[in-house]
């Protein structure tokens, strides 16, 4: 029996549950934090990449494996991941190539590449 090195969580429930702050206060001083500042609302800001409106996954998934090379994290948390989806989704459309159930195509494959960059990272990951 192989022992589990890390693990790829996907965390899901209704806005307001404490997802974000589970996740945070289980890995307090040794995760990345990837998404806005949460200072306001758990009394400090953790290690933090900001995710601005217009972040694409691709830069995502390239902080996500520049953090797991480093060795510097337990855990890397990528907080409202269907937000990040929606906005990815919406500049996927805006490419005319893309026009119709093409976005939905090129949408899936990014989600690949962003699953694999969380599973082959060098720590947990959580989304």
């Amino acid at each position: 029996m192989s022992k589990l090195r890390h693990v790829f969580g996907i965390i899901y429930a209704a806005p307001k549950k404490g997802k974000t702050l589970g996740m945070i206060k289980s890995f307090p001083n040794d995760a990345l934090y990837i998404g806005t500042s949460c200072a306001e609302y758990i009394g400090y800001e953790p290690e933090t990449w900001i995710v601005k409106p217009d972040t694409r996954v691709a830069k995502i998934i390239e902080v996500i494996n520049r953090a797991s090379a480093s060795g510097k994290f337990k855990a890397i948390i990528v907080d409202d991941f269907s937000l990040i989806v929606d906005s990815e989704l919406h500049h996927i459309q805006s490419v005319p190539k893309n026009a119709g159930f093409k976005a939905f195509d090129v949408l899936n494959k990014t989600m690949y590449k962003l699953r694999d960059a969380a599973r082959n990272a060098n720590c947990h990951v959580f989304l």
